[in-house]
């Protein structure tokens, strides 16, 4: 449909260059981004540039955020961060982004109950007959085992082959939101903390993979996993559960009626040219391989909401900047098809999340297979694939049981499937270097095989080169091709290389390594491609002339092992490993895994320096130091030989202690996670366990900011009794849930867990009672004794926090109950504390919305409670419940005209949004414009421009409000009519006059609106470095030292702007203001703190 159709089946009407709300979740989109512009109103940050760089985003992303003419709901991450930066509290802000996401029957952009029915879907005959043949052929396309060809050693010939659905386990996933932030005014400090963390436990819970891919919130995905967590296994197995003849059912029943369409990233941009849009590309591969649909029937499939599009493979695209255009071309594909649901898979190193966090994505990490899964896993291995039957699979538990290494492989699904390739005759590997090389030598060992019968039409010659062959030079030959493949030598990235590339890197082999002549050489290179393009093996044909290793592990094996034999023929010295090898690739963090597999085949004290020069790389700013450590620690783990590296060890846990010192005192996203696995593979005797557990005692357990202290400490405990050890030592409360939370996930752990987490109900520190309960909500989340043991203490606990915490609780946790809604509207009505009231009143509104009797809970509460802002809440609230009641407008005219001014502002907002199009609307916001109380004429004057910028009177109103005697008015008058009517003639001159403004709001406020009229002009930007010296009010000074420091186009003026100020500002907030921002600014700050002043 065209854009004007759109609109209106939306329920929008568009006028000029706005869309006026008519849906709830559009009224609720809107009044989420009306305060987070409040809010860069009430903080004066110059341009949303700036906004940006304190919120750590880009500017796109805040662009989409506060824009109200886009359709697109703002990310989790996204509310997150612009709050903390505008000093907001996110809890409502994320209830009105959750109720802007809530299903509604008119709109389309979730599925469930409303999902288009076959019928409606106006697809004829022969588009049908398209979409089942497409389906047969994905069927067929990805049934295999994506690792089949290690499988035939433990294969007997006559069996028939294995395919994926026989062996698959779902994964389990953990969502991988970043921490929420805490408003601690609101509540008690530590206990708002403490909350705030708990919260992120209690997203990072696993859950079912499928069940995670088919809910229907879940409509933008990326899946993040370890190298060979099993992410394209997943869901390439999703795809083929979806393309079934009669539909998906069970885990995935809500996708039943979804086609899946498979974009492999590797083919999607095998180089460095443009490629085609992922329209284009799906068709184009219907046509070559039927693994697409025709142009139109692919179009109606997108425009109807009816595909699951799953790209599959980010991290196989090595350049980044070729990386984040090709996130961006999602992002881009996502919003031209809203209704399409989306699935990104990607390595967790090198990932970025920025652009696909923008566009709405929820990020989960796979999680590793726990020990029932790895049983499951080989139980069924051994019945489909080799024959062995359940004794073979019982043995191979058995043996994995015994060697905690093993363990630790086994719950990586790639290596798990190569030590159950292991023939029974044979002992397992012990760590990943063996394992790898196990593999390789079944696939050379088959290639040869394969080459010899496929040889025969060839000239002798080649023949006889091609036959002879050994596994070891075909070993060397493809760490030849890894090498070029790494090094991008010819001109394509990641592991993909092109036929001709690879033609010369095989003959220069053969030629160099084997004497076999020039000519003959490049004959005998290219059968050997022509074998590949006819047969996969170690590498595989991903295209007419494009060849990738069958997992990129084995590339980064290979190369691995490459640098580790040229090493040992004397092509570096040891100093230039370091150099040229390690410290230059660690840079790269798609190298990461080549240079861990290097390190690992290292001698003891070659491996000792690498992992002393990454840690350096930390400290020299190489490297970040969370990398720097995380690096070194997950080196030290693959290591043969660890307990011999004592200074290495000892080095890498101080590295770790230093960047968790800061989360001590205020909250970061988790620096360590990735080093995690890492600790928990050391044995109890390694040098640097003790060191950190004594540091953890003493510092590291006192914090409210993070657990990742008290995690890591978990990582280094073998059993129970340690862990209840280590609960029972650790005295900060935060800590000690931290780590019950982590014997919880421990069978054998539940009980003892349990009994301490009722008994830290009831204990003394508030923050200790709200962390319990939610620790017990994890634990037993279907038992009623928990419900009631919670709904108890949410009405009586003495401490209103408490109330408040557990109240939330049970609403996200229990919110469909009948039980937990008569308890919230007793206690809305009952409880003393208006912070526990004000608790109630946003989970109403965004759990219980469409439940008939909710509106008039909320409708009592704005009429009566003896809290303003209780009261203003529920006025808010009124207008996003959807149960039809029409008093909605009537109840906020009465309350434009109440006593308070916060009621009045909000019911202002409200009555915008609820009747936007009623004239007597307009009359009652522009009459407001007026009102004897700064906060209503401001939210008149901004609720005006908000929904009638396109009338002439609103115009004169913001010129008039540019005269008006209140100072922080005018300001906001010359900051719209900058944004808004720029183009005016007028303009320019009102905003120049209110650079001489008395009040220092206006004056900055004209100050910023002039960076924005004037852009990059270098000479206004002279004017502004002058007037952040010399204007008489710090305050302005300090906000345009900031908006020089961080939008100014001319960073060398700007340095020494900041240099002067910090010698020659007399306010020492302004001059404390120029030295934060030198610090940012520059690496000098130490130099000129010790210059005399």
């Amino acid at each position: 449909m065209n854009g004007g159709e759109h609109a209106a089946s939306s329920g929008q009407v568009k006028r000029g260059s706005k869309y006026l709300a008519g849906t709830p979740q559009q009224k609720a989109l809107a009044e989420l981004r009306e305060r987070l512009k409040a809010g860069q109103v009430a903080k004066r940050y110059p341009t949303q540039e700036v906004l940006a760089h304190r919120a750590g985003m880009g500017r796109t992303a805040v662009n989409q955020a506060l824009s109200f003419t886009s359709s697109q709901v703002p990310s989790d991450t996204t509310v997150r961060k612009l709050a903390n930066a505008l000093g907001l509290d996110a809890a409502p802000l994320l209830t009105l982004r959750q109720a802007a996401l809530a299903d509604n029957g008119s709109s389309n952009t979730h599925r469930g109950a409303n999902q288009p029915q076959p019928h409606e879907t106006n697809l004829d005959r022969r588009s049908n007959k398209a979409i089942t043949e497409y389906a047969q052929r994905l069927r067929q396309y990805y049934s295999v085992l994506p690792l089949d060809k290690l499988t035939h050693l433990a294969v007997p010939e006559t069996q028939a082959p294995a395919r994926l659905t026989d062996v698959f386990i779902a994964p389990r996933l953990q969502a991988d939101a970043p921490s929420p932030q805490a408003d601690a005014s609101d509540f008690q400090e530590d206990t708002a903390r403490v909350l705030t963390r708990l919260s992120t436990q209690e997203a990072g819970t696993d859950q079912d993979a499928l069940e995670v891919l088919s809910n229907p919130r879940n409509e933008r995905v990326v899946v993040l996993g370890d190298p060979g967590s099993g992410k394209s296994t997943l869901v390439r197995y999703l795809a083929m559960k979806l393309a079934r003849d009669d539909g998906a059912g069970g885990r995935l029943a809500a996708l039943g009626e979804y086609v899946p369409l498979m974009v492999e990233l590797q083919s999607y941009r095998p180089d460095h040219e443009d490629p085609p849009t992922i329209e284009q590309y799906l068709v184009d591969r219907h046509a070559v391989q039927g693994l697409g649909l025709p142009d139109d029937v692919l179009h109606v499939m997108l425009a109807q909401g009816l595909a699951v599009v799953i790209f599959d493979g980010l991290d196989e695209i090595f350049h980044p900047e070729l990386r984040t255009d090709t996130m961006q071309r999602i992002a881009d594909f996502s919003s031209r098809w809203p209704s399409v649901r989306v699935i990104v898979t990607s390595r967790l190193i090198g990932y970025r999340r920025a652009v696909l966090d923008q566009a709405g994505f929820s990020h989960f990490t796979i999680a590793d297979f726990n020990q029932a899964a790895v049983g499951q896993f080989l139980r069924q291995w051994y019945a489909h694939v080799s024959g062995n039957g359940p004794d073979m699979a019982s043995r191979r538990v058995q043996e994995l049981a015994a060697q905690p290494a093993l363990q630790e492989l086994a719950g990586n699904p790639l290596l798990l499937t190569m030590l159950a390739t292991v023939g029974s005759d044979h002992s397992l590997p012990h760590d990943r270097v063996g394992l790898y090389r196990h593999a390789l030598t079944v696939l050379f060992g088959q290639q040869r095989r394969e080459a010899a019968s496929a040889a025969r039409s060839l000239p002798q010659p080649v023949v006889d080169i091609l036959d002879g062959l050994e596994p070891r030079d075909r070993r060397d030959i493809f760490q030849r091709v890894a090498r070029a493949m790494m090094e991008g030598r010819y001109g394509l990235a990641g592991n993909i290389i092109d036929g001709q590339g690879l033609v010369e890197v095989v003959g220069h082999y053969l030629h160099q390594a084997l004497g076999v002549s020039l000519p003959l050489a490049r004959t005998a290179a290219k059968a050997l491609v022509t074998q590949l393009r006819e047969r996969d093996g170690v590498l595989v044909n991903y295209g007419p002339n494009a060849f990738g290793f069958l997992h990129r592990t084995f590339l980064e094996y290979l190369a691995a092992a490459d640098i580790c034999q040229r090493y040992w023929n004397r092509e570096w010295t040891s100093e230039e490993l370091l150099e040229e090898v390690v410290a230059r690739r660690a840079q790269d963090s798609t190298w990461h895994e080549t240079l861990l597999l290097l390190i690992s085949q290292l001698g003891e004290r070659d491996a000792a320096r690498a992992v002393d020069r990454l840690l350096a790389l930390g400290t020299s700013g190489d490297l970040t130091p969370a990398d720097s450590a995380v690096l070194a620690l997950r080196a030290l783990a693959d290591t043969t030989d660890v307990g011999a590296l004592i200074g290495p060890s000892i080095a890498a846990v101080d590295a770790a202690i230093t960047v968790l010192t800061p989360q001590l005192r205020q909250r970061h996203e988790p620096v360590l996670a990735q080093a995690l696995p890492a600790l928990a593979s050391f044995s109890p005797q390694w040098p640097g366990r003790e060191r950190y557990l004594r540091w953890y005692f003493l510092i590291g357990q006192f914090t409210q900011a993070s657990d990742e202290p008290a995690r890591a400490a978990c990582a280094l405990q073998h059993d129970l009794e340690d862990l209840l050890r280590l609960a029972h030592r650790t005295y900060a409360p935060a800590a000690r849930i931290a780590i019950l939370h982590h014997i919880t996930r421990l069978t054998a752990g539940r009980t003892a867990a349990r009994s301490m987490l009722l008994a830290a109900v009831t204990a003394d520190q508030p923050a200790a009672r709200i962390a319990a309960a939610h620790a017990l909500a994890d634990e037993a989340p279907q038992d009623d004794t928990t419900r009631s043991l919670l709904a108890d203490q949410a009405a009586n606990d003495p401490d209103p926090a408490v109330r408040a915490a557990i109240l939330n609780l049970l609403a996200g946790r229990w919110g469909q109950g009948d039980d937990i809604f008569t308890l919230l509207t007793h206690r809305a009505a009952e409880d003393p504390d208006p912070r526990v009231r004000w608790t109630i009143v946003t989970a109403l509104a965004s759990i219980w919305r469409d439940n008939p009797n909710v509106h008039a809970v909320l409708a009592a509460r704005a009429a009566c409670d003896s809290d303003p802002t209780v009261r203003a809440t529920s006025l808010q609230a009124t207008t996003l419940t959807t149960n039809g009641s029409t008093d909605t407008p009537s109840l906020l005219r009465f309350a434009a005209y109440l006593p308070d001014p916060q009621i009045r502002s909000m019911a202002l907002r409200g009555l915008a949004w609820s009747t936007p199009r009623d004239e007597d609307t307009f009359r009652v916001v522009k009459q407001a414009t007026n009102d004897p109380h700064g906060l209503v004429r401001a939210s008149a004057l901004e609720t005006l421009v908000q929904h009638w910028a396109w009338r002439q009177e609103t115009l004169l109103v913001v010129r008039q409000a540019a005269e008006n005697p209140e100072g922080q008015i005018r300001a906001l008058a010359v900051e719209m009519l900058a944004q808004r009517w720029a183009a005016q003639d007028d303009t320019p001159a009102i905003v120049e006059r209110a650079t001489q403004d008395t009040h220092p709001d206006t004056r900055f406020a004209a100050y910023q609106a002039q960076a924005w009229l004037k852009g990059t002009d270098q000479t206004y930007w002279v004017t502004l470095r002058h007037m952040a010296a010399e204007d008489f009010d710090p305050t302005v000074r300090q906000r345009l030292l900031h908006l020089v420091a961080l939008a100014a186009p001319d960073g060398f003026h700007t340095r020494t702007l900041l240099e002067a100020r910090t010698r020659h500002e007399t306010d020492p907030a302004v001059r404390e203001c120029a030295w934060s921002l030198l610090a940012s600014f520059t690496t000098t700050l130490l130099s000129l703190k010790e210059a005399p002043h």
